[in-house]
């Protein structure tokens, strides 16, 4: 289930039981509980244990880190002297490795790179 379909929902249902829908704050709220877990089960997927307190070392756990798009574009493009728009970079991002597509619009970066991953 994407991110729209769980705002929908929690909308409908809160409607149904309280009469009003999502305000702007429990949305967000919504949209940070779908983004951990979407890092949780990343994290489990690729056997590795996610970061949960700030007092476990980097050895123990590692932080995922989930980026749209746009993000990855004005954290990377640089690299590539701004040569690849947006899409360009996204999709050589993708076959190299270093994302992943975990949700619409959301990718998070293979703390593995560039090591060669098991497909």
């Amino acid at each position: 289930m994407n991110i729209t379909k769980v705002l929908d929902e929690c909308d409908t249902r809160r409607l149904s039981a309280e009469g009003v829908g999502l305000s702007d704050d429990l949305v967000k709220i919504i949209v940070f509980a779908y983004t951990e877990g979407v890092k949780f089960a990343y994290a489990q997927k690729e056997g590795v244990k996610p970061a949960t307190n700030v007092t476990a070392s980097k050895n123990d756990c590692i932080e995922l880190i989930i980026m749209t798009k746009q993000e990855l574009y004005m954290n990377q493009a640089p690299s590539f002297n701004f040569e690849k728009n947006a899409d360009e970079l996204l999709h050589q991002a993708l076959l190299s490795g270093f994302v992943d597509q975990v949700g619409p619009d959301q990718y998070v970066i293979n703390m593995k790179y560039p090591e060669e991953r098991e497909s």
